[in-house]
């Protein structure tokens, strides 16, 4: 192979997967946007649920239950879309490594796509128990510092919907982007694992100036051509200067490494060089 042949196919190879880096980041915003809307509306319907009136202060903790059916309804939906949307870009991130309709020869996609929707509902019952304990907990000590104060009980609504981590637009924001995250990149190891290729992952971030230092470092690691990390291996943090050295050490399955992450893994064929 001539050199110009080599880095005229490591030009269109690089292209092809700005291109899908672009799709997906595109697709996954509209995913967020949707579940944003529809998960805030969830939360402030279960926070009516909880506390309707003065009269229910008492038992708001408990009644938090009678609004988790349209909280989870609306978690499944954004989730079920994203790890999906993380299926379609890792077949098309092999297409461009390996070739198409040469490297799903071996590989059941219905025993992916069922494997995916047990992880959806593994993922939705974890996610449900790890919200209703921020929630009641958010309900129990606001509810006590309006007791103190002797506010009235609008004054108590307008602080529970203003909170951050309570029944807002914020926490939802939140919630999605780091589920949503989880979920693409989830979808696209399973595919990586069913296939009959020998595969590993690498660390993306997006680039841009909201990128945290422990991303930065991460997806600032280099590795041999044609290599990453074992699929069930971990990420380790290289560690670095400022506020990256305190990350050291600490080992990432999988972006998110934490609340609003918004970083990919890209899929390798072990000894194929692909870009970063």
């Amino acid at each position: 192979m001539s050199s110009v042949t080599f880095w005229t196919g490591k030009a269109t190879l690089e292209y092809r997967f700005r291109q899908l880096d672009n799709e997906a980041e595109r697709d996954i915003r509209k995913i967020e946007k949707r579940g944003m809307r529809v998960v805030a509306e969830a939360l402030e319907k279960q926070l009516r649920l909880a506390l309707p009136n003065e009269g229910v202060v008492e038992d708001a903790v408990n009644r938090l239950s009678l609004g988790d059916e349209i909280l989870k309804d609306a978690l499944t939906g954004f989730i079920n879309e994203a790890i999906l949307l993380g299926t379609d870009n890792a077949r098309s991130e092999i297409d461009v490594v390996y070739g198409v309709e040469k490297q799903f020869d071996n590989l059941g996609l219905d025993d992916v796509a069922g494997e995916a929707i047990g992880w959806v509902t593994q993922r939705i019952n974890t996610l449900m128990q790890e919200l209703s304990h921020t929630s009641r907990d958010t309900l129990q000590k606001l509810i006590a510092q309006w007791k103190g104060n002797d506010l009235p009980f609008s004054s108590l609504i307008d602080t529970l919907e203003r909170a951050g981590w309570g029944f807002d637009l914020r926490r939802a924001k939140m919630i999605v982007e780091t589920e949503a995250t989880r979920a693409f990149n989830k979808g696209k190891l399973m595919v990586a694992a069913s296939s009959a290729l020998t595969m590993h992952k690498r660390w993306v971030t997006a680039g841009d100036e909201r990128v945290c230092p422990i991303c930065t470092e991460l997806g600032s690691v280099r590795y041999a051509s044609g290599e990453g990390v074992g699929l069930q291996g971990d990420f380790e943090h290289p560690g670095g200067s400022g506020a990256a050295e305190q990350f050291g050490g600490q080992l990432y399955q999988q972006p998110p490494a934490h609340p609003n992450c918004r970083c990919k893994v890209r899929l390798v064929v072990v000894g194929v060089p692909v870009p970063l």
